[in-house]
Formats: C-alpha cells, structure tokens, sequence
C-alpha cells in the first residue's frame, strides 16, 4: 500500500478571480498531486501463532 502525501497549490496567474477574493474551493487554478512518500506492508497473523506475540 503506498503513502501518499497529496499538495494544493494555486496557481494566482491561472485565476479569474481578483487577487484575494478566491476561495480555493472551486477555482480552477488549483492544483492537486499526489506524491508517493512511502509504502506500508500488513502480515496477517495466523491465529494458532498468535500466543508467540506475548
């Protein structure tokens, strides 16, 4: 399973509203990536093993 770390950016020459009156929300200026920053493993653990935990 990957990490990911996802980035908003906007981009104010791509904005059709005036400088400070955009709400992010729904401008289509915004931006949205997703970088890869790790990766998880998961082990099921068979339930007659489990006792070798504690």
């Amino acid at each position: 399973m990957s990490v990911l770390h996802r980035l908003k950016v906007h981009e104010d020459a791509q904005c059709l509203s005036t400088l400070g009156e955009c709400d992010n929300e729904g401008c289509p200026a915004v931006v949205i990536t997703d970088a890869a920053i790790g990766s998880m493993t998961f082990f099921r653990v068979h339930p007659a093993a489990a006792f070798l935990l504690t």
